[in-house]
Formats: C-alpha cells, sequence, structure tokens
C-alpha cells in the first residue's frame, strides 16, 4: 500500500483530504452539467426530455453533496477522521 496505511489492522482508508476536494469538485461540476445539458437539450427536445435527460446529472450530483456532506460532518465530530495519508 502506498498511503500507509496497514490493511491488518484495519486502518486502511480511502478517503483522503485531496479526494474529498475531488469528490466535491466533480458533485459541483455534475450540477453544473445538469444545468447546461438541460438547456442546451430544450432547444431541440421538449420541456419533459429535457428534464429526463439532466435529471440523472443533477441526481448524482446531489447525492454525492449528501455523502460528502455527512462524511464531513463525521469528520468534524471526530467519529470517522479523514486521514491524511
Amino acid at each position: 500500500m502506498t498511503d500507509g496505511s496497514d490493511p491488518a489492522d484495519g486502518t486502511e482508508t480511502w478517503l483522503t483530504p485531496s479526494r474529498f476536494v475531488w469528490l466535491a469538485l466533480l458533485a459541483v461540476g455534475l450540477i453544473v452539467a445538469s444545468f447546461v445539458v438541460r438547456g442546451l437539450s430544450r432547444l431541440v427536445v421538449g420541456y419533459g426530455t429535457a428534464m429526463a435527460l439532466s435529471a440523472p446529472f443533477l441526481a448524482a450530483g446531489g447525492l454525492l453533496v449528501v455523502g460528502l456532506t455527512l462524511r464531513g460532518l463525521l469528520d468534524l465530530i471526530g467519529i470517522a477522521p479523514i486521514d491524511d495519508a
């Protein structure tokens, strides 16, 4: 392992501060993409179809924001710290 964690003692972590920031930027990008897809697709198809095309982007970005917020709160109160590997 390159992150200094030992899988034998259960200290391996997948979420580092840099990965947390990368995931937050990905979430913002997905939400922005949903609005771009909705706006551009309304030029070609109807409103309902445009909403259906943009919904997966918005749902993925929203769920990622919720998950990162909960994970950040767990770090803030000290239950599951985000380790700097």
